[in-house]
């Protein structure tokens, strides 16, 4: 519980690449992180974010370019 609580300082945590090898919630939250099925999840958040690009800049017109919404 203590883990799912306190996700987003966890994941600020890893991501300013304090250290996980040692036992407890930053462990357990990397752990949960390099799962198959999170990086499943986030794998397809991300071509859903690329195929919305895609789709945006197929409507684009040439002067204006796109952006990635």
């Amino acid at each position: 519980m203590m883990v799912f609580l306190r996700q987003r300082v966890l994941d600020r945590e890893i991501a300013a690449g304090l250290p996980v090898d040692e036992p407890g919630p930053r462990a357990l939250r990397a752990c949960q992180l390099s799962s198959r099925c999170e990086r499943r999840a986030i794998a397809a958040c991300l071509q859903i974010l690329l195929d919305r690009a895609e789709a945006e800049a197929t409507r684009a017109e040439p002067s204006r370019g796109f952006a990635v919404p």
